[in-house]
This record gives C-alpha cells, sequence and structure tokens, in this order.
C-alpha cells in the first residue's frame, strides 16, 4: 500500500490576487457580494461600513498609503501620515491595511517601513479577511529567513501565539520551513 502524504494546506498571501480552483480557472469567491455593489447612491457601500477606503483608485480599493507602502517610498508615507494620518486604519477591500503589507517581504526596506507606520499608531494584531496578522503574513511570504520584520512586529506587542495548521503554531511552522532565526524571535516573544 503506498504511503499516503501529510496533508499541508496551501498558504495564501496577500500577494496572490485570486485563488485559483483545479482547473486554473479564477474563482469569484473573494470577490464583492452583490449586496456590496450600491444600488441606492444614498446608501453606504459595505466597504464603507467596515472602515474601507472608497477614494482608491485600484479595483482592490487601495488607499494612497496603501500604494506607497507597497512601493516602499518613504518620503510619500511620511507625506500622507502627516496630511490624512486617518489612512493607516483603512483597510482595503480584502481587509488589508497598510501594515499588512509592509510586512510583507515584497517590500522594499520593510522593516523602515513597518517601524514608521506602527510609530504613527497602526494597529500591530489587526486581521485581514483572511484572519491573518501582519505577523503571520510576514512569516508565511518569508523565505530568507530575515527576523528584523517579525522582530519589530513583536517588539510592538504583535501576538506570537498563532496557529497557522491544525498541528503547528506559527513558531513551529517557522522552523520547518527552515525560518530559524524568525522562529527564534517567535519564541523569545512567546
Amino acid at each position: 500500500m503506498p504511503r499516503r502524504m501529510k496533508y499541508s494546506p496551501h498558504l495564501v498571501t496577500i500577494s496572490e490576487t485570486a485563488t485559483m480552483s483545479k482547473e486554473k480557472e479564477i474563482e469569484r469567491s473573494h470577490s464583492a457580494p452583490p449586496e456590496a455593489e450600491a444600488t441606492d447612491r444614498h446608501m453606504p457601500t459595505t466597504a464603507s461600513k467596515r472602515g474601507r477606503s472608497q477614494s482608491a483608485n485600484s479595483k482592490y480599493g487601495r488607499s494612497a498609503l496603501h500604494n506607497a507602502v507597497r512601493k516602499g517610498d518613504k518620503q510619500a508615507i511620511k507625506k500622507i501620515l502627516e496630511t490624512e494620518p486617518e489612512l493607516l486604519y483603512q483597510a482595503d477591500s480584502r481587509g488589508n491595511h497598510p501594515l499588512h503589507y509592509a510586512a510583507s517581504p515584497n517590500v522594499s526596506d520593510g522593516f523602515t517601513v513597518c517601524y514608521m507606520l506602527l510609530k504613527a499608531g497602526a494597529s500591530v494584531n489587526a486581521l485581514n479577511d483572511r484572519q491573518q496578522t501582519p505577523l503571520l503574513i510576514s512569516v508565511i511570504s518569508n523565505d530568507d529567513d530575515d527576523d528584523k520584520v517579525a522582530r519589530i512586529l513583536l517588539f510592538h506587542h504583535a501576538k506570537p501565539m498563532i496557529k497557522v495548521t491544525d498541528d503547528l503554531m506559527l513558531a513551529q511552522y517557522a522552523s520547518s520551513r527552515g525560518l530559524h532565526k524568525i522562529a527564534a524571535a517567535i519564541r523569545e516573544y512567546m
């Protein structure tokens, strides 16, 4: 009898734009529900009820701060935080706050960007629509074992006790992927 492989769920990061089915067609499970499209102009949209950005210019509802963070543009981030500090707390259409993007290894100088957002008052334990915190996103999307972003989040009281799969907590998950410096940082704050 062939040996069965242990189930390993596919972890989705915020950099993915849609989920893929077995037939490799885009599923519409993460698109806005029909009730989110306000037919009456006087009715607020679902996005505004949840405190999400309506002034965003992309189909994902990202604000100017989201876009500046994604680019790693520290000067633009500083200017936006001075002129429109409320954007710090606005989520995009998937519930991601600017700190979720900053925690991703795709952002150049993510450590400094995270620090800027945290000093401005960003919520370190904010959850997106998939119930992911910035710390979780940092760990599951990291491949090079750079612990600077994880450490700055943990220093600002990010919760380290996060269950990633049925069997693994965040520190164990990091170790299983060979991210030993990150796992050690998480264990220091447990």
